[in-house]
């Protein structure tokens, strides 16, 4: 649904970021910024999305702000944009959102921010009430209720505001009935509906943006329509955690019957939905070797189309994740972790061996990873805490450049030993433990033996202290 998927405050955050340049202390707020937001939609993801389930990360954003109170900055005023987000898209709360909003405007309106909030806050009464209705019907389809009964007091006041405005031939009263389609093709799976929905769009509402959005949707092969949908409710279910084949089983199943329909037609648009059923596979499922499998039909039946004629790269590109996957999984929690003998940035060895004794956090990263370094303040201050208990860092760099690594390490005080190899992803370290994302971190007792993978954030302090407890 647009601007109400779950994901849409990460989103919102990456794009406002994508090319920014920062001085120290904007770097620092948005480090932090970025890190609060990343355990937000961690949390969001495992079911928490009441207000009172984000109590901590609220109390942390206005600490934050306080912190910076006095700075007429784009990185503070992100910060309390960010909080308005996190009202509207995840607690559904319009009215505290709209409050933030208000404050943005009046205390930063000099910041991209600050502008922002004033074209938000000056939409029309109709687009302030869809929104509104839009983030409870949002809400309501997390908590389970997904059907149309479920949700037809949310209807009644979507038919309500329409009737209200339908003689108003303005893109605000099309985006009614235009999102209105949405909720029936995104939430309840009605795609029928959703068409006719839309037809009414283009038939009364011709000359308005969504009116044009409308009649190009209904331009569209049947095919393509529905795949679009359906890919859109699997995204939609992933991002509630059904992540796996059997949670999923009704959507492939439609897939199945989708492809079984076009199968003898040899075109792109067939060839397309098995390109994305290998998709679905390999990126939600992480079933690489399934993935693999129906690319190697889709190059085989469909050789002459878009998708069959880049199978071949796809399946290469499958293989290996496949064998980076069956390496991940053989590093699990108690088994002794493959040591290596490389040299730090400086020339010294560098092993797991030499550090023998001591709990050790083996942190795969970069300079250009958001995410790592919205880390870095909570592996700084472990490392300061603990380091004289027997608590160590090895950081192995997946930077190319060396010289910005060792600025950046200078600058923010980064004692630990690092390895460099130069070559981004293809760093040997990195290839050898099947590392696909980062940060990737791995706990590791005084033996060798690995505590626990994966452990980030505020978690690594708690995972230290027990670590060195048991030494």
């Amino acid at each position: 649904m647009k601007n109400r998927l779950l994901w849409s405050l990460l989103a919102v955050f990456l794009c406002l970021n994508a090319g920014r340049i920062c001085a120290a202390e904007t770097e620092d707020v948005e480090a932090k910024l970025t890190d609060l937001v990343a355990r937000i939609m961690t949390d969001v993801k495992a079911g928490k999305k009441m207000e009172s389930d984000h109590a901590g990360h609220l109390k942390e954003f206005d600490a934050l702000l306080a912190g910076h109170k006095d700075e007429k900055t784009d990185a503070v005023a992100h910060v309390l944009y960010m909080k308005s987000r996190l009202y509207a898209e995840i607690f559904g709360n319009e009215d505290q959102a709209t409050e933030i909003l208000k404050h943005v405007q009046r205390d930063y309106p000099e910041t991209k921010f600050g502008k922002i909030a004033a074209q938000e806050l000056s939409k029309p009464e109709s687009e302030v009430k869809l929104s509104k209705l839009l983030a409870q019907i949002m809400a309501d389809a997390h908590a389970g209720k997904n059907t149309e009964a479920s949700q037809a007091d949310h209807i009644k006041e979507l038919d309500a505001l329409f009737a209200q405005h339908k003689n108003e031939k303005t893109d605000d009263v099309a985006h009614i009935l235009y999102m209105k389609s949405r909720v029936y093709t995104e939430i309840f799976s009605n795609d029928d509906k959703a068409a006719e929905i839309l037809r009414q769009v283009r038939r009364d509402y011709p000359d308005t943006k969504f009116g044009k959005m409308a009649a190009q949707e209904l331009a569209k092969p049947e095919t393509e329509v529905k795949l679009s949908n359906l890919l859109g409710r699997i995204a939609t279910d992933a991002r509630d955690g059904k992540n796996t084949e059997a949670s999923q089983a009704e959507h492939i199943r439609e897939l199945d019957a989708l492809f079984a329909k076009h199968q003898g037609e040899k075109t792109d648009d067939t060839a397309h939905i098995l390109y994305i059923k290998s998709k679905v596979y390999s990126e939600v499922f992480k079933e690489f070797d399934k993935a693999a499998e129906i690319m190697k039909q889709l190059m085989h039946d469909y050789p002459a189309t878009q998708f069959g004629q880049t199978a071949a790269h796809e399946i290469a590109v499958l293989d290996s994740q496949n064998k980076c996957q069956q390496i991940q999984d053989a590093l699990a929690p108690g088994t002794k972790f493959p040591d290596f003998d490389e040299l730090d940035l400086a020339g010294k060895p560098l092993s797991i061996a030499s550090h023998k004794g001591k709990v050790v956090l083996l942190d795969f990263w970069a300079t250009w990873c958001g995410p790592c370094r919205g880390d870095l303040p909570h592996v700084i201050r472990a490392y300061e805490k603990y380091h004289d208990q027997g608590f160590d860092v090895i950081g192995i760099s997946l930077d190319d450049d060396q010289e910005k690594l060792s600025s950046f390490l200078k600058q923010n005080k980064i004692a630990w030993q690092q390895n460099f190899g130069g070559k981004a992803w293809d760093n040997k370290l990195a290839v050898k433990y099947g590392i696909m994302s980062i940060p990737a971190t791995f706990l590791i007792d005084g033996e060798g033996k690995i505590i626990v993978k994966g452990v980030r954030g505020p978690e690594l302090e708690d995972a230290v202290v027990k670590a060195l407890a048991k030494k």
